[in-house]
């Protein structure tokens, strides 16, 4: 099964930072993502008695010693076989060990040398890597097991320039030889950072301690040389610079940055099975990322993939498709679901994926209404626009039309029709999360905020509640990110949900805001209590408590 995608030439794809890589790799069943989820010290890679369960190579931070790194949690490889995603998993554990520094061959203590890990040592002879290969055995629960350790000498991973012994793990239990396989991967690293760190401290004090003018090193003779520099007049400063002698472009230019570092935004691509999000995913990386096929529930686990345009980087999520909580039961599909939902949360960015031939389902309404209320910038794209049948040059306006009337609550979305089956399109969704990032940070001044909300409401006064007037004292901007804007009020009751509405309509028709839910929180204004009563002045109790009245008042939030 093929997949086409399209190659954006301002796109590059990498691993967030410039970290030794670990690959690890095996045949079905062997313990590969419960060992990695060992390595990370949670459960972040899915794992069940099922073999098969990782399809697609996914990338985990992790450290040992000092050093850090990337593990990466690879499929099950059966040699020879063209059944279901194995020739595409085959593809994935090939791209895994091009860019790995190490690799980790781990197989299974229980069943002995197998006639597949005798294959695949053979393909990574054949492979010349040229690349440390670690033997794991796995699944060495206890001493007794020890002996069948030995076996897997047969597999003949050992070179001149790297030498190769089985070392025994219990990935489950986490006891045996866990730490004996962590610095054996860590050796073929360089320094460990805690290392660098002190060479570099070292190499600092030594350019101090070197310093001519250093407080430590200052002599007579450096006095004299300040005495005579002081005794040079001003005037014949001036007189070198006009004769072409004083040049001060000749030194490095310094220039003073004063700006925040922003954090990369994180951009999940959600939304139900098969919609296209992988197709999308691997349009954007320009590559085979991860695994498409017609197969709902193709993708498992959560892919993080880092995309660079225009000098601008992007984390994009690729997850597994979401569908009712009521069809899906407590197994492989639970836990990706879960890390959908987990990936919904940490995005900075949601883009929700629409079919354009089936149309707005149920599931897609429960997904907006779930990225809404997350608070977090929202983009929809409808892929499989070039299998629209019948369609013109009104069609899409059309249909953009029809989307938006059936998905009310987030109206202020950007919709994108695309096909990354063809490429269509698909080079606007980063500018438009760049432009959705913006509007969700930016910050507005209370002056404008203000001048907005008094034209909305003399423009149009909100009805009357039990004989009140509603009145907006002051609005000010709390927070980004969502925008969060406090209004401060004489009746808050006063305000009703269709006021509400029209008030946030009023932000977003004077100010941009496309993409980004908005967040209006209701504040009554405190009043302050009088201290003069007629009973204070005379020193009754009645002074006490109204001190006390007012000051449990001022305090409020």
């Amino acid at each position: 099964m093929t997949t086409a995608t399209h190659t954006p030439k301002s796109h590059s794809s990498l691993l967030p930072t410039a970290k030794p890589v670990v690959a690890i790799i095996g045949r079905p069943n062997v313990g590969k993502s419960t060992f990695v989820n060992r390595l990370v010290g949670n459960r972040r890679a899915i794992v069940d008695d099922q073999p098969g369960v990782t399809r697609d190579r996914a990338y985990y931070e992790t450290d040992w010693c000092g050093h850090d790194f990337w593990v990466v949690d690879t499929g099950g490889l059966i040699p020879d076989s063209e059944e279901s995603f194995d020739p595409l998993i085959r593809g994935q554990v090939q791209y895994a060990l091009h860019e790995a520094d190490v690799v980790v061959f781990l197989v299974d203590g229980r069943d002995g040398v197998m006639p597949a890990d005798l294959i695949i040592a053979q393909d990574l002879r054949k492979l010349a890597l040229n690349k440390p290969v670690v033997l794991g055995v796995n699944k060495i629960d206890s001493p007794e097991m020890l002996a069948n350790v030995y076996e897997f000498c047969s597999l003949g991973l050992s070179s001149k320039d790297h030498p190769c012994e089985p070392v025994a793990v219990s990935a489950q239990h986490g006891f045996g030889g866990v730490g004996n396989l962590l610095d054996e991967i860590v050796s073929h690293f360089g320094k460990p950072k805690y290392v660098l760190q002190q060479e570099a401290e070292a190499a600092a004090q030594l350019l101090a301690d070197e310093a001519p003018f250093a407080p430590s090193n200052f002599s007579e003779e450096n006095e004299d040389s300040l005495d005579i520099l002081d005794d040079l007049d001003s005037d014949d400063w001036d007189e070198d610079e006009e004769d072409g002698d004083y040049d001060d472009t000749d030194g490095p230019e310094v220039i003073e940055v004063m700006s925040e570092a922003r954090p990369i935004p994180k951009v999940a691509l959600v939304g139900r099975p098969n919609v296209g999000k992988s197709s999308i995913f691997n349009a954007l990386v320009g590559h085979p990322r991860v695994i498409v096929s017609d197969i709902p529930g193709t993708t498992r686990d959560t892919i993080l993939t880092r995309l660079v345009q225009d000098d601008v980087a992007y984390d994009m999520l690729d997850t597994a498709g979401i569908r009712r909580k009521g069809k899906v039961d407590y197994g492989i599909e639970w836990f990706s679901v879960d890390r959908s939902l987990d990936a919904m949360e940490q995005a900075d960015v949601t883009v929700l994926v629409l079919d354009a031939v089936d149309g707005v389902t149920d599931q897609d309404k429960t997904l907006a209404d779930l990225a809404n209320r997350k608070g977090r910038g929202l983009i929809v794209v409808v892929n499989k626009w070039d299998q629209v049948p019948d369609k013109n040059t009104k069609s899409l306006a059309e249909m953009e039309k029809t989307f938006r009337q059936q998905l009310p609550h987030i109206g202020y979305a950007p919709f994108l029709f695309v096909s990354a089956l063809k490429g269509q399109r698909v080079n606007l969704l980063l500018p438009t999360v760049q432009r959705v990032m913006t509007n969700t940070r930016r910050r507005i001044s209370t002056s404008v905020i203000n001048q907005v909300f008094r034209e909305a409401l003399s423009y149009n006064p909100p009805p009357p509640f039990k004989n009140k007037v509603l009145n907006i004292l002051y609005a000010t901007q709390a927070a980004v990110a969502p925008p969060t804007f406090v209004l401060f009020v004489n009746h808050p009751k006063c305000l009703k949900p269709d006021y509400r509405r029209y008030l946030e309509r009023k932000l977003r028709d004077n100010i941009e805001m496309e993409g980004c839910p908005l967040r209006l929180l209701v504040r009554e204004r405190q009043k302050t209590l009088k201290l003069t009563d007629t009973k204070s002045r005379k020193g009754g109790k009645a002074s006490a408590k109204l001190k006390a009245k007012s000051t449990a008042a001022l305090k409020q939030p």
